[in-house]
């Protein structure tokens, strides 16, 4: 009978903690989905490698360094990538600069409209935002260009602005409606 007992114990025991390691293992899964895709510029230029390895500080100052003196037709991948450092770096003001002086710069593509999207929604501009993602996923588009329609590569910049883009339309949804507990307080 102890060793009955003794088996069941180690059985429940094995099983709970693969429960647990699959639970631990769903967390990164979930958390993940709730992150916004920002992209660095399409073209490598200085500042990018250093964004992309996480070192934020050291790519603003080499971009910084190089926005002046670089060629003006890699000048909105500079830009972008400032962009992108300064939303990492959670300086929404900077960011906000950099993200603008890329819009209008005449190559201006989809990265950049995602990555000025995701700005807006962290300062909570929904509309927008969503107007930036549909300016993103309609970019490279030759003749009819529906949302409907997700381009094969997943990675692809438009691919990136559609997912963005349905992510906003659910949190801009979410803020213009009352949650339920709201809307029972005001019935009481």
């Amino acid at each position: 009978m102890k060793s009955f007992i003794q088996n069941c114990s180690a059985s429940i025991t094995r099983v709970a903690a693969i429960a647990v390691a699959f639970g631990v293992a769903g967390l990164p899964i979930m958390a993940a989905a709730e992150q916004w895709e920002l992209r660095t510029a399409p073209e490598t230029v200085p500042g990018t490698h250093e964004i992309e390895a996480g070192e934020i500080d050291k790519a603003i100052q080499i971009s910084k360094m190089w926005l002046p003196q670089i060629a003006r037709t890699k000048r909105v991948a500079v830009l972008t990538n400032l962009c992108v450092a300064h939303i990492h770096d959670k300086n929404f003001a900077a960011a906000a600069d950099y993200c603008e002086r890329a819009v209008e710069q005449p190559k201006a593509k989809a990265v950049t409209y995602n990555n000025r999207g995701i700005l807006k929604v962290l300062q909570h501009d929904f509309e927008g935002a969503m107007q930036d993602f549909a300016k993103a996923s309609k970019s490279g588009c030759f003749g009819e260009c529906s949302n409907e329609s997700m381009p094969r590569d997943k990675n692809q910049p438009r691919a990136v602005a559609l997912r963005n883009l349905a992510k906003t339309e659910i949190h801009a949804r979410s803020a213009r409606e009352p949650d339920a507990e709201d809307l029972s307080a005001r019935i009481d």
